[in-house]
């Protein structure tokens, strides 16, 4: 059974989102980064990270139990390279 759960939205500067760079990082190394493309499951197509969002450790657990994904490629999400 899936539960879902809510998670605090964590606002990005717009010039971050619209011109920040992005990579993409194994899902183990994505625990409070900021995810630069919508990901979830389906069916039915929901998704559990939206673009801006902080990633936390419930949804790479999620990603990883699902049978099927959307927004991730080979194991791995895009984000936002950090700032230094």
């Amino acid at each position: 059974m899936l539960r879902f759960f809510c998670v605090q939205r964590i606002p990005v500067p717009a010039f971050s989102q619209q011109e920040g760079e992005t990579e993409w990082i194994n899902l183990d190394e994505c625990t409070h980064r900021i995810c630069a493309e919508s990901c979830g499951l389906f069916p039915p197509c929901t998704p559990l990270v939206l673009r801006g969002q902080r990633v936390e450790k419930e949804h790479i657990n999620l990603f990883k139990n699902a049978p099927c994904v959307y927004g991730l490629h080979d194991g791995k999400m895009c984000v936002f390279k950090k700032i230094n």
